[in-house]
């Protein structure tokens, strides 16, 4: 069986992507922005810009309306908004690395010691994340845009 390949998760790029076009818009006088709208920026499919909305929403990042005139728009300014609150939004368990899930062969050695062994790297890791994403905020992204 040949290898799957690895695949980028891009939930977080197209939740900042998201916040920031309502930013953008919300800054030239748009109200509610829809899904619509958004996914055209986004060049995804409005199903998926849903999605992400409700996980900002839940995590108090945008205020949303339904109904004739409805979306979404920030809950508060960019500049109060830092991206780890976004990707903690949209990250199921907040790590960035994940373990094989395949369960160990209990004969092998290696395999019964390499989630030990790379726990401390996958921590630095997602220290340094948290880190960074901690220091940033929207706005820091709608400055270099």
């Amino acid at each position: 069986m040949p290898p799957r390949p690895v695949v980028a998760n891009s939930r977080f790029a197209v939740a900042v992507h998201t916040a920031a076009t309502l930013a953008y818009r919300q800054a030239r006088g748009a109200g509610y922005v829809s899904s619509e709208q958004l996914s055209a920026s986004v060049r995804t499919n409005p199903v998926v810009v849903r999605r992400i909305i409700r996980a900002l929403a839940r995590a108090g990042v945008v205020a949303t309306k339904e109904g004739k005139g409805g979306g979404a728009r920030l809950a508060r300014s960019p500049r109060r908004i830092p991206l780890l609150e976004i990707y903690r939004a949209v990250e199921d368990d907040g790590s960035v690395l994940a373990y094989n899930p395949n369960p160990p062969n209990r004969s092998c050695p290696v395999s019964c010691g390499i989630k030990g062994a790379l726990a401390p790297v996958f921590g630095a890791v997602d220290d340094a994340v948290t880190h960074t994403l901690g220091k940033a905020t929207l706005a820091d992204v709608l400055d270099r845009i």
